[in-house]
């Protein structure tokens, strides 16, 4: 089973996301805090994360560079989704290494899922050639 950790602050948005995600055969983690994220990419070993980049306790931005920083995770899909008000916010955040960047106003839960499944899919791919 595939696990995804998502990390979102707001309990309602990271619960409609957790629930579509296990629905659709994935072990699901939730972290509220960039802090608490970081503790569970260790224990929980994600094959994805789901990320919002404003946490009340540090930037996603940060998050995002210190895990591409790390060879373990250089192949992780990471999903931000934000909300993109900030003038190049979308670049900024691919340029951290984002693999994708979704704004969290027009974005669709089975969107979210969709796009975890193909990466996920290509991944698998390269791994087994």
């Amino acid at each position: 089973m595939k696990k995804i950790l998502i990390i979102e602050d707001d309990a309602v948005t990271a619960k409609v996301y957790a629930s579509l995600l296990a629905r659709n055969g994935y072990g699901v983690q939730v972290a509220a805090s960039i802090r608490a994220g970081v503790e569970q990419m260790t224990e929980f070993q994600p094959d994805g994360v789901l990320l919002d980049l404003r946490l009340p306790d540090s930037s996603g931005m940060d998050f995002l560079k210190s895990v591409r920083a790390n060879d373990q995770y250089k192949d992780l899909p990471i999903i931000v989704y934000t909300n993109l008000f900030v003038p190049g916010m979308t670049e900024s955040a691919a340029a951290a290494g984002a693999t994708k960047v979704y704004d969290k106003g027009t974005v669709t839960p089975t969107t979210i899922v969709d796009t975890f499944a193909g990466y996920l899919r290509k991944k698998d791919q390269a791994e087994a050639a």
